[in-house]
């Protein structure tokens, strides 16, 4: 039975983290007001999603929602697309807790703060040695 309350404690902190996760930075959006910012339809918003040009994640029955800090007031964040590109082997949860956790390769950086102050080529680098052994 311990076992049991362990999982059922993991699962309960994997739910918060991801509530805090996504409430970071303004919270999240839905395809309508992704599609509203971007200037698109929903189908082009599902298309960026799909071809991992766009963050989004499942959570609960609400469908995809959109992390609203990939977005710049007038747009994508400079250099998020390039990122994704370097993280398109790891799940959207994964690419969430990338760009929102302390990075040793970004001087303990977020690559969100780095992404934001224009340093793409270092952030796609972090983002490429992702996940590798003690790249972390």
């Amino acid at each position: 039975a311990d076992s049991d309350a362990e999982m059922a404690s993991a699962r309960a902190r994997g739910i918060e983290m991801r509530r805090s996760l996504l409430a970071t930075e303004g919270g999240p959006w839905n395809a309508d007001m992704v599609a509203r910012h971007l200037g698109i339809t929903r189908q082009g918003v599902d298309r960026r999603r799909r071809a991992n040009k766009l963050l989004a994640v499942t959570f609960g029955k609400r469908g995809y929602i959109y992390p609203s800090w990939q977005f710049s007031q007038d747009g994508v964040l400079e250099g998020f697309e390039s990122v994704m590109g370097g993280l398109s082997a790891h799940d959207s949860w994964s690419q969430v807790i990338f760009f929102l956790s302390p990075n040793a390769r970004l001087q303990g950086r977020l690559p969100l703060q780095a992404l934001r102050a224009r340093a793409v080529d270092d952030v796609r680098a972090a983002a490429v040695a992702f996940g590798e052994h003690g790249a972390a």
